[in-house]
């Protein structure tokens, strides 16, 4: 097939997914894998309109074409039926920090496989991945690499281990363990109001492409909460002055930012690792999903494959929010 035809489908399916005709995008991905079987990124356009779906058995095979030219491909490497005793496993944070933590979920798949497991992760996420005792062994995506028997970029590891977001083994939330003194620390900081906390985060890191799309105004934000919430910024700052009291905080790293969430009712935040890190603690939590969000939430509805403890607040179109306080009180 020639590439100037293989583009055009392409191109017309990518239309397709950003207008949310997931279903006809689907189709025509999988026409053109049929006439062109070994395109890359028709593979990866077809695993996140799959995932969009929830349709995870086969979005995740679709997914190892991500790392295809690197690690070839790794569906089931390490399936329950392979024999991982002995051999050491490195596991790489290979996105960002709210991929890192909602893959991570997997390791326990490899709970009394008698393997040594290594997790590479960002260094912000250290100290939080250590005390969640998911591996072996935490080390920085920037140091060396160990040696290693195996090792598996973490967008691969649903099809290396053969298994989705619903397995009932990693299908809950609270995968994630704060430190208790730190938790003790953020709990000093609030007030025993009895009044509702409630987590604010309303924007992502500016640097990334379309995060204008992503991120909401402070402002409006707010107005998703009651009147009488004591609110707390999940954002690292300085003050504003928004006409209410609101607590800030600087963090020196992700295990800190998880140890306040956890001495929060309720997180109201945008598209960013707030929502998987709140998430992945099990705290109740509204994300604003910007129109043609990202494929881990969902196509529809107020819920989502990953987290129990999420809603979504979808979108209607670019820039516009179906906001109503009233269902979020």
């Amino acid at each position: 097939m020639s590439s100037s035809k293989s583009d055009i489908l392409l191109n017309s399916a990518k239309k397709l997914y950003s207008s949310l005709n997931t279903g006809e995008c689907i189709s025509l991905l999988e026409h053109l894998i049929t006439l062109d079987p070994h395109n890359r990124e028709a593979h990866i356009q077809l695993a996140y309109a799959y995932c969009r779906t929830d349709d995870y058995v086969k979005g995740r095979d679709e997914l190892v074409w991500v790392w295809m030219p690197v690690f070839g491909n790794q569906i089931g490497i390490l399936d329950p039926s392979k024999k991982l005793a002995g051999l050491r496993i490195l596991i790489s944070s290979d996105a960002g920090l709210g991929d890192c933590i909602m893959f991570s979920r997997f390791l326990k798949l490899l709970d009394g496989r008698n393997c040594d497991i290594t997790l590479q992760v960002p260094d912000p996420l250290i100290r939080l991945m250590r005390h969640s005792n998911i591996a072996n062994s935490v080390i920085s995506s920037n140091d060396s690499l160990p040696s290693y028997d195996i090792r598996v970029p973490m967008h691969n590891l649903m099809s290396a281990l053969i298994t989705e977001p619903k397995d009932p083994v990693v299908s809950n939330s609270n995968y994630l363990i704060t430190d208790a003194s730190d938790r003790d620390y953020f709990n000093s900081c609030l007030s025993r109001s009895g009044r509702r906390k409630v987590g604010l985060c309303w924007r992502g890191n500016p640097s990334l492409p379309d995060d204008n799309k992503r991120s909401v105004s402070l402002e409006l934000i707010q107005s998703l909460t009651c009147d009488d919430d004591e609110l707390i910024s999940l954002v690292p700052g300085t003050a504003l002055d928004i006409g209410r009291t609101m607590h800030w905080f600087q963090f020196k790293d992700i295990a800190e930012t998880a140890a306040l969430i956890v001495n929060l009712d309720y997180v109201i935040t945008v598209d960013t690792m707030i929502a998987h890190l709140s998430g992945a603690l099990g705290i109740p939590t509204l994300v604003l999903n910007r129109f043609n969000g990202c494929w881990r939430w969902s196509e529809s509805g107020d819920k989502n494959y990953w987290y129990d403890s999420i809603d979504i607040l979808r979108q209607e179109s670019n820039f516009y929010w179906p906001i109503n306080r009233s269902n979020y009180e």
